[in-house]
């Protein structure tokens, strides 16, 4: 996810990396079902951390670098909080409470 200059993030409309199956997905509000379909196997779990990208894990910090413990969910806490005015940072710094005191 890309930030804005004051660090919020940002998201795109016409995102380029979308395919014509995932904005069929998206127009019917099933774009989760993957994802969901992951829960069942059990790669994923509904709240936890966003996954990222390989390349960013590189840009954790040593304290970031706590959210690769768990296994990465649906939706995290900036979401269920709608804290959607929060940086990166502090979106991660939630993430590594969550890690903290969720029972691995």
């Amino acid at each position: 996810m890309t930030e804005d200059a004051s660090g919020l993030p940002l998201t795109v409309g016409d995102d380029i990396r979308l395919t014509k199956c995932s904005r069929f997905l998206r127009k019917l509000k099933l774009d989760e079902l993957p994802q969901l379909i992951n829960v069942l196997k059990g790669d994923m779990c509904i709240v936890g951390p966003r996954p990222d990208m390989p390349w960013q894990l590189d840009m954790y910090t040593s304290r970031e670098r706590a959210r690769i413990l768990v296994l990465p969910g649906i939706t995290g806490l900036t979401q269920i909080m709608n804290r959607r005015e929060l940086s990166n940072a502090d979106n991660y710094e939630l993430d590594v409470c969550y890690v903290e005191r969720s029972t691995i």
